[in-house]
């Protein structure tokens, strides 16, 4: 099933072509839900609700027909966090700390999401955490949230 969901996914690139992993699609959902946290820490509500939805529709749909396949009730949650949950907070003005850990609590399920997923093995799942820890620590520092010594 993965192969086929790889597949259909070929983007033209000149003479070659690119596939795109679900690995990828994993990341950018990652990654757009930090820059969401980020935004809406900031006051950037609208950004925020746009990020959020690009990592639903544009990447975690993506995700949806291989988490179904090893495990439909994450895939069920993880979809109804993104795409009623987190988005109805931000368009009712959650806190900051609700919305924070709404998104902490997304990022733990897909964490989940790289463990039985095929594709990812233990070093990607190693290699995300590292990467997502990454973000958040320059995000923290140029947010200036954390004290310089």
């Amino acid at each position: 099933m993965t192969d086929n969901l790889k597949s259909k996914f070929n983007v033209a690139g000149g003479s070659e072509s690119k596939t795109v992993q679900l690995s990828d699609y994993l990341a950018n959902v990652k990654n757009l839900l930090n820059q969401a946290k980020g935004e809406y820490s900031e006051g950037n509500k609208d950004k925020a609700l746009s990020l959020v939805t690009k990592a639903y529709l544009n990447n975690f749909e993506y995700l949806e027909p291989t988490i179904t396949n090893n495990n439909l009730q994450l895939k069920q949650d993880l979809e109804k966090m993104m795409r009623e949950d987190l988005r109805s907070m931000i368009k009712n003005n959650a806190s900051i700390s609700d919305v924070s850990a709404e998104i902490d609590s997304i990022q733990s399920k897909l964490d989940s999401v790289a463990a039985i997923v095929p594709e990812f093995g233990p070093i990607t799942v190693s290699v995300f955490a590292l990467a997502i820890s990454v973000i958040i620590a320059i995000r923290l520092k140029s947010n200036k949230l954390v004290p310089r010594i």
